[in-house]
C-alpha cells in the first residue's frame, strides 16, 4: 500500500488555509493520508484554526516553527513527518481535485522510485 504525506507550509494565510483544508477533507481516500502543515512563523490565528481540524482528523498534524525560507520549510517537514511515505507538497492556496489520491496512488505504483509530488492544484 502506498503512504501518501501531504506536506504545506503556511504563514498568515487562514483565509486560504481553510478553503484548502477542506478540500483535502473532502477527497476520496482522506482518511489514508496523512498531513503535516508547518506555521512558518507566529500566527495565532492559523494556529487556531489548525487545531479545529486536528480535533476532528487524527491524520492532521501541525508543528510550527521560525520563519524559514521555503526549501527549509519543506525540509524540516520532511524530517518531522516520521513517515516512509510519497510526499504530496502543496501550497496553502490551493484545492485538490476529489480524485487526487487515487490518481497520486496510481502513478506511485506505476512508478515506484517516485519519492514527491508538487501539484497540480486547483486553485
Amino acid at each position: 500500500m502506498i503512504s501518501i504525506v501531504v506536506l504545506t507550509a503556511t504563514y498568515r494565510r487562514s483565509q486560504y488555509l481553510h478553503r484548502y483544508l477542506e478540500s483535502l477533507v473532502r477527497a476520496q481516500g482522506f482518511s489514508d493520508v496523512r498531513v503535516l502543515i508547518l506555521i512558518n512563523g507566529d500566527d495565532v490565528e492559523t494556529e487556531s484554526l489548525l487545531e479545529e481540524y486536528v480535533r476532528k482528523y487524527p491524520n492532521i498534524r501541525f508543528i510550527k516553527g521560525e520563519r524559514y525560507t521555503r526549501g527549509k520549510a519543506r525540509n524540516i517537514l520532511m524530517e518531522e513527518s516520521r513517515d516512509s511515505g510519497v510526499f504530496y507538497f502543496l501550497d496553502d492556496d490551493c484545492r485538490v481535485a476529489e480524485d487526487v489520491f487515487s490518481v497520486l496512488t496510481g502513478i506511485a505504483q506505476a512508478y515506484p522510485d517516485i519519492d514527491c509530488f508538487g501539484g497540480p492544484n486547483l486553485t
